[in-house]
């Protein structure tokens, strides 16, 4: 529950994200603890927006700038945000847009950031830039941050091998025992686009998206952010991949990712009651390569994520991928009650209950199944 974030642009205010109550109802909606913006200084539609996002105790994740002082970005994020703030990250993909002078200039920058965020925020995490090429942080190796910030997309392709990829590289640049976030990731769905990063249909992304939460955790990942919570303007014409990576369509109607991550979330929360010793752990055999994932909730009960690492969609010819099914059997050493499997791509409602039981068998497709039990 708290690993997973989503990206807003609330200072876009000639965008979608200029109706701000639709933004922080869909946000409650969606069911995330964090999102991530930038910093607000001198922009009142930020500032308002965050201000009513923090009301709904929602964390925030503040980016910073250049052209603003740590000094005054530092304050503007904790003035506005106040105890909702969860961190403050340096600038974004400069090596990307490459203003002038750019490296030695936030090899300047950093430290006074850094100094003015320990003063000021006291044990507020202070996470390094983010860089469209994750490797570019092998040239700021002495600079101090607590946190490493990975953008890094799949590209239209299953998540899990990208997810994992992108972890290594990044462990290689970066110091190891600094926590990874991915900041920015996700799938869009320009399917006229001709850019380098290939489209997916709006169902290929609603596969995909539960199971790169899910990857990214197993894999080490703190917090992922999916960018973004909306398509920023209107583009019929599916040509323009900056106006559809959005969980929300331009007319404010959820695509099916949204209701595909909602429902991961919902799934996994943890329900009120008293705690109890924690269900067993259950072995999973199958014929096929599977990927799992094992939660256990603050009352004791489990949840067992499971899915098959397969593709879904074929990012050349732009059509989806039949990955056909697999038999998978969920068996527990002792007996285990209130048992649930929720599909989240497809549905909120349980596929299936049993009482109670030793032995579960699952027909798994291309979309995660979550298994939860006492």
């Amino acid at each position: 529950m708290d690993s997973v974030g989503v990206d807003l642009h609330l200072n876009y205010v000639d965008t979608a994200y200029s109706r701000q109550d639709a933004v922080v109802r869909l946000l409650g909606d969606l069911g995330v603890r964090h999102v991530q913006d930038s910093v607000p200084v001198k922009a009142p539609a930020l500032e308002r927006g965050l201000r009513a996002i923090a009301r709904r105790g929602i964390g925030a994740t503040l980016v910073t700038s250049l052209d603003i002082r740590p000094k005054s970005a530092v304050a503007a994020a904790k003035h506005v945000v106040g105890r909702r703030i969860d961190a403050v990250e340096g600038p974004s993909e400069l090596d990307y847009f490459a203003p002038p002078n750019w490296s030695p200039r936030l090899r300047a920058y950093l430290p006074r950031l850094r100094a003015a965020i320990k003063k000021r925020g006291a044990h507020l995490p202070f996470v390094g830039p983010g860089f469209a090429d994750v490797s570019n942080y092998r040239y700021f190796g002495g600079i101090r941050y607590d946190v490493t910030s990975l953008h890094s997309y799949p590209g239209g392709l299953a998540p899990e091998d990208p997810v994992v990829t992108a972890v290594r590289r990044t462990r290689a640049v970066a110091p190891r025992r600094r926590p990874v976030w991915l900041t920015e990731t996700g799938y869009h769905n320009a399917l006229a686009s001709t850019s380098s990063q290939r489209p997916v249909s709006e169902g290929a992304a609603a596969t995909y998206l539960p199971r790169e939460l899910l990857a990214a955790f197993r894999s080490g990942i703190k917090r992922t952010f999916i960018y973004e919570l909306l398509d920023e303007k209107p583009d019929p014409a599916l040509l323009d991949q900056e106006r559809h990576f959005g969980l929300v369509r331009y007319d404010l109607s959820p695509k099916p990712a949204f209701f595909a991550v909602r429902n991961l979330l919902a799934s996994v929360r943890t329900s009120p009651g008293s705690a109890s010793p924690a269900a067993p752990v259950p072995s999973v055999s199958t014929s096929a390569p599977i990927e799992r994932v094992v939660l256990t909730r603050a009352d004791g009960s489990r949840v067992v994520a499971i899915w098959r690492p397969v593709s879904v969609w074929n990012t050349q010819l732009r059509l989806p991928v039949n990955p056909g099914s697999v038999r998978v059997t969920v068996t527990w050493a002792k007996r285990v009650r209130d048992v649930a499997v929720v599909r989240p791509t497809l549905d909120k409602r349980p596929a299936m209950r049993v009482g109670s039981t030793t032995r579960l068998t699952l027909s798994l497709a291309g979309d995660a199944v979550l298994v939860s039990y006492h």
